[in-house]
């Protein structure tokens, strides 16, 4: 939670992802500490979706860092306008961590329904403040990607292929599992928890 409230303080892009990725680790290691076959495959799935998510952010960043001189979210305005291949793969990623249907959302409702049944309503508090949190310092940077501001120009020509490559190899990754993330549940993670509860 007090991680993220420090990223809405922040501009730096990879602040932001370092900060954000302190609160998600604090997460998982909630749902490991709670001890609960839910929030233990919670806990995991939370540490599939985010590796995915946050690497792709951190290259993308990288990226617009190499194409603009800057990393800072105030300089990504209109970056749909300026570096559209790049403000897509950005956008993708960051969906990844906070909405639906990518995995971080559903994680983050097991790990919060698995706090409830365990009965620690401190965690629930501080996963729902904390989850506010975090659409919010996504949200803002999802506007600043999105604006609409005259007389700027497209400079995606100046992004080099390599980069391109490894966006388009973690954009795949990332929508296979999600593709993949029910099956999963339901061949592994369903038929084990009804094995040991039931």
């Amino acid at each position: 939670f007090a991680a993220s409230l420090l990223a809405i303080s922040q501009s730096d892009g990879k602040k932001v992802l370092a900060y954000s990725t302190v609160s998600n680790l604090g997460l998982i290691t909630a749902c490991a500490g709670v001890g609960m076959h839910e929030t233990v495959w919670a806990g995991i799935f939370l540490l599939i979706f985010h590796a995915v998510s946050k690497s792709m952010l951190f290259q993308d960043v990288g990226a617009v860092e190499n194409a603009l001189g800057s990393r800072d979210i105030e300089d990504m305005q209109a970056l749909m306008l300026r570096l559209p291949k790049l403000a897509s793969i950005m956008v993708i990623g960051i969906a990844g961590m906070f909405l639906a249907p990518f995995g971080m959302l559903i994680s983050k409702w097991a790990a919060m329904t698995s706090f409830i049944d365990s009965g620690n309503f401190f965690l629930v508090a501080v996963i729902c403040f904390g989850s506010a949190a975090t659409a919010f310092y996504w949200t803002k940077w999802l506007g600043k990607l999105s604006a609409i501001v005259a007389a700027r120009e497209n400079i995606e020509s100046g992004v080099n292929k390599e980069e391109t490559f490894v966006h388009g190899a973690l954009v795949a990754m990332e929508i296979v599992i999600c593709l993949i993330f029910p099956f999963v549940s339901k061949i592994f993670v369903i038929p084990y928890i009804e094995g040991v509860w039931g």
